[in-house]
């Protein structure tokens, strides 16, 4: 399975048993569609696997990948849509999980030619909401594990998501890394 599918999962689907930081609503302002046009492309992960970034007409980032079923016989495509926001300096992806609940990612976006989706680290965001930086809670689940529940209109959440404070809050192990291989927009080839 595609990392990048990974990582969506481990941010929308908090029942596995794994540690998650969810929010509560939308943070941040979306992106500008000129802004959100540097996304669009085949971009290529340091997996070496290939993804397809598409600009929905609501503005939307659509993220489409062919994989193949090893037990269907056959090739599945499927795709996941991704909110690209603004909050002050830093920029986030989300995920919606369900009514009321959003995975999200740090983007980090260079020269639109390299991006990396940084997860966040629930310990870290546990620690943040136990010390009152974050205001939200945590809801404890099975095997010792938990789920951080950030409130997305707190204006503490705004403080620490819309400046470089978590910047070494990620996951290291989930931080994914693309390359653009070509753009959509204008046809061109990337090196």
């Amino acid at each position: 399975m595609h990392r990048i599918f990974l990582l969506i999962a481990a941010l929308t689907l908090s029942n596995l048993g794994c540690d998650t930081v969810t929010l509560d609503g939308l943070v941040g302002e979306r992106i500008d569609r000129s802004e959100a046009q540097e996304f669009v492309g085949r971009w290529v992960s340091e997996d070496a696997e290939v993804f397809d970034f598409q600009l929905a007409k609501d503005g939307t980032l659509i993220a489409g990948v062919i994989s193949w079923d090893e037990e269907q016989q056959r090739h599945i495509a499927s795709d996941h849509k991704i909110d690209i926001r603004r909050c002050g300096t830093a920029t986030y992806g989300l995920f919606q999980e369900n009514a009321g609940r959003y995975g999200f990612v740090r983007v980090q976006l260079q020269s639109g030619k390299r991006m990396q989706f940084l997860s966040p680290d629930p310990k870290k965001f546990r620690e943040a909401v136990e010390s009152g930086t974050l205001d939200g809670s945590i809801n404890p689940k099975k095997n010792n594990h938990f789920n951080v529940h950030i409130k997305a209109e707190s204006k503490l959440t705004n403080e620490v998501l819309s400046t470089g404070k978590i910047a070494d809050w990620n996951d290291p192990e989930l931080t994914q890394t693309f390359r653009c291989i070509k753009r959509f927009d204008s046809g061109e080839k990337t090196k």
